[in-house]
Order: C-alpha cells, then structure tokens, then sequence
C-alpha cells in the first residue's frame, strides 16, 4: 500500500524514514483513511520495542507519515539469508521473540492490537535489536471509526489468526 524511503528531516536535522501512500487517481477513500489511521495507531505508542512516528499529513495531495529511521533488515531476511549470510541464531531468535512479546504488550495495554504481524513487519537494528514496524491494519479500542468490517479477512494468511481467518 506505501512505499517508504530514507529521508532528511530539515527542521529536526535527522534522517527520518518516510512512508508514503502509493496514489492513483481512483485511490479508495478506504485505503487513505487506512493510511492515517496506521500513523494515529503507532504515534500514540511508546516502546523501545516499536518504531516511533513522528508526523503524518497530507502535502500537495501526498499523504506521508514520518518514523524512525533504522537501520537494519527484517526478521523475514534474518530467517532466510542471502549472499551467504548466516541464519540467525536460535538464541537471537528467541531474544527476537521476547522483544517483540514485550512491545506487543504494550500496545495491547493501550488498545492497539496489530493484526499482521509477521517476520516482515519486524526490524532487527544494527545493535540487533528487534522493533515492530506497520501498523497498517491495526485496531484501536476507542477509536470510534471502523475501516474493516466483520467477516473480512485481512493481513497476510500465513499469519492470521484462527479467530481472524475465520471472520
């Protein structure tokens, strides 16, 4: 649905990633509200277990949302390397899963819940540290607005749920 690229933040002078929408001109209102909704739900956590929003918005008819830069690969490369790299560790990997619990927690405690996550959506840092990223089909309590409806499956079928995959 988006696309992110590395970018320079002028006024806080850092890089910053920026996801944008991918546009066309019949873009659903659906896939737009999606959009704003995946920036409100990750900006309103706090972890250091999850990447940082900073600013969404619409300019000159693009909607973007700035994040955290990090530098890194996904924990879906990690667990199939290429050019020769080593898989990762068994140890590592299940230091990548506490992490990912911890920061999962959190966002359940303040009415987040992800429902996609996977090995794509998660970032293991330089430092090897693992942050979920994409929160693009979350659901927040109390948000008062309802992009998907009961009895659609969304997110990667891989990794539903039984209770999402069901409807």
């Amino acid at each position: 649905m988006g696309v992110v690229f590395r970018a320079w933040n002028e006024r806080l002078r850092r890089v910053v990633a920026l996801k944008t929408i991918l546009e066309s001109e019949d873009l659903p209102r659906e896939s737009v509200e999606r959009f704003r909704r995946e920036a409100e739900a990750a900006a309103r956590l706090r972890h250091p277990g999850i990447v940082s929003v900073h600013e969404a918005g619409e300019l000159s008819g693009k909607h973007y949302m700035a994040m955290d830069f990090v530098a890194g690969e996904t924990l879906e490369r990690r667990l199939a390397p290429k050019d020769g790299r080593e898989k990762i560790a068994l140890t590592k990997a299940l230091e990548v899963v506490r992490d990912v619990a911890r920061a999962v927690e959190h966002a359940h405690s303040q009415g987040v819940v992800h429902r996609d996550l996977k090995p794509a959506n998660i970032i293991i840092d330089e430092s090897g540290r693992a942050l979920v990223l994409d929160f693009g089909l979350a659901s927040v309590r109390g948000s008062g607005t309802k992009v998907t409806r009961t009895g659609v499956a969304m997110g990667t079928p891989a990794y539903m749920s039984p209770e999402q995959a069901n409807g």
